[in-house]
Parts: C-alpha cells; structure tokens; sequence
C-alpha cells in the first residue's frame, strides 16, 4: 500500500505501520536497540543509584501482547523517571513478546507486578 500525500503531509494507515515494523530489516533493529538496553547495563560499572533491569518474555498472540504492553506504557508514562527505560517487540516468527525494563527497582517492581497479573 502506497502511503497518501496531502498538502505537505504524509498518511500511512494502521496496516503501512504494521507491515514496517513486521519486516525483517526493522525488526532486526528492534531487537538491536532492545538487547543494548540489557547490555549496556550489564556493561556500565558504577551505578549511580540502585537499579533494575528485567527481561520478561510472554508466548500469545500479538493482540493480547499488545494489550498488555499498553497497559505497561499507561504504568511506564505516569511512573517513570528520567532513566527509566522501557522496550517492547513481538516476534512473529516465534510468537513471543519480549518487554524490556531499566531503572530504578521500584519502576521495575511496578511493571513486573502489571505483567504478573495477566
């Protein structure tokens, strides 16, 4: 599907987004980005306060993984500070969503409480 142009703007619709974030090349970025978060805190020596970082991975379907990753976003856009970090992607091929949290352990407690209680 052809993205539409009007007046200077540029419209994708929900599938153009859809179908961008489900090619490989895009989805290979995504989990790049998502695996440096673990990484780098992995790497990084001296913290400058305590700190989290959690890997929690869910099997569904990509409607129900995406409800959820909502409902972690509404958590995540109204209770985290500025180092904490939040990813999430869905693989189709395996059928598995992956969500991704860094910061601080009370950021990371109130997201793993919301992901448990599904």
């Amino acid at each position: 599907m052809v993205p539409a142009h009007k007046k200077g703007k540029w419209y994708f619709s929900k599938e153009d987004i859809q179908d961008f974030f489900a090619s490989d090349y895009v989805m290979q970025g995504v989990k790049i980005k998502s695996q440096a978060i673990v990484g780098d805190f992995c790497r990084e020596e001296r913290k400058r306060s305590p700190s989290a970082c959690l890997v929690y991975d869910s099997p569904g379907t990509e409607e129900e993984l995406m409800k959820l990753c909502e409902t972690i976003l509404e958590y995540v856009n109204g209770n985290s500070a500025e180092n904490d970090l939040f990813s999430y992607y869905y693989d189709n091929k395996t059928k598995v969503g992956r969500f991704i949290l860094r910061g601080s352990a009370e950021f990371a407690k109130g997201c793993l409480t919301l992901l448990c209680a599904t």
